[in-house]
């Protein structure tokens, strides 16, 4: 047996629901935006930031390097 989902229409809703909904979103905002940039200063790469690069040279592991930090630096920009 499955929970049921309740659909409320933004008319109904408390403002303080509202407000709570939007504090949630805020601090899971900055929560990732301090996880990528703690990352970012560690120098890790979380799995969902690889790319995949054929690895035939040293030349082909700086570009995938290169390419996962680029990749991190513009998802910090997109939650700005």
């Amino acid at each position: 047996m499955g929970m049921t989902h309740l659909k409320i229409s933004k008319a109904s809703r408390c403002p303080i629901h509202e407000y709570e909904d939007l504090r949630r979103k805020l601090y899971t905002c900055n929560a990732n935006i301090y996880f990528n940039w703690q990352c970012l200063q560690k120098k890790l790469i979380p799995n969902y930031a690889k790319i995949e690069i054929p690895k035939n040279s040293l030349d082909s592991k700086f570009t995938q390097r290169k390419a996962q930090t680029l990749r991190f630096k513009d998802e910090i920009k997109c939650r700005y």
